[in-house]
């Protein structure tokens, strides 16, 4: 089944217009002047979403609220339908499991399904804006030849930026017994209000024993009812 990913041109040509741009601000360095807030800090039964699957447990935290989400990434995300989700798994089991991207999906109720963006791709709508509000500040400020100017933008915010998604995004490993694996995963839902019409967010664990795969432990969980909470309303087309 092809995802709304796949059928999103818009963010694919977002992306590859902004490779060059990327370049730019990931080889200038950060300078240590932005302040994120650290991911959520709570014990597994403070979780409102939760589930124990062979004594393994997966809870989650659907960040819908845009002040929340600047707080935590220092943009806001989700004026793009960039929706984040904190995951983190704790293997109280006697056997490693295998966490992956590949392994999770949203559900939308019309059956549509969504994978996560990769984390390099969470900021480009972000990047995308700064470079076309630069750019038309060149033109106010330069007329038509400013078209030909490099944008003026600060690339070592958006490096700072970029670095605080990486390093707060869920990471692809095993996690042993004992141990546990936090961090944010993010799907593009196209437009803000359409995390509203998301029906479940859906995972599965490999579970390796001697070595080998030995079954897949599966998690559903129902997001109905989910409100997304905008700082300005805005008018959205209908899909």
């Amino acid at each position: 089944m092809r995802t709304r990913l796949e059928n999103a041109p818009a963010l694919r040509n977002a992306i590859r217009g902004a490779l060059l741009v990327l370049l730019l601000f990931t080889m200038t360095p950060a300078c240590a002047s932005r302040q994120f807030a650290e991911a959520p800090a709570r014990t597994l039964a403070e979780y409102r979403h939760r589930q124990v699957r062979e004594g393994i447990t997966v809870a989650i935290d659907p960040v819908a609220e845009e002040a929340r989400a600047k707080d935590f990434f220092g943009f806001n995300l989700i004026q793009y339908g960039v929706f984040p989700v904190y995951v983190t798994i704790t293997n109280n089991s006697g056997q490693p499991v295998r966490q992956s991207r590949d392994m999770f999906f949203l559900r939308n109720m019309d059956g549509t399904r969504l994978k996560p963006l990769y984390d390099h791709e969470v900021a480009l709508p972000e990047l995308k804006k700064r470079v076309e509000s630069a750019r038309v500040a060149n033109v106010v400020s330069f007329g038509l030849m400013g078209l030909l100017a490099p944008p003026n933008m600060d690339h070592a915010d958006m490096n700072e930026i970029d670095l605080n998604i990486r390093k707060k995004a869920l990471k692809d490993r095993m996690v042993f017994p004992g141990e546990t694996n936090s961090g944010f995963i993010f799907f593009y839902t196209t437009y803000p209000k359409n995390i509203e019409r998301v029906e479940l967010l859906a995972l599965s664990l490999a579970r390796i024993g001697s070595g080998e795969l030995t079954n897949r432990i599966e998690y559903d969980f129902p997001l109905q009812g989910i409100k997304t909470k905008l700082e300005v309303p805005r008018h959205e087309p209908e899909n």
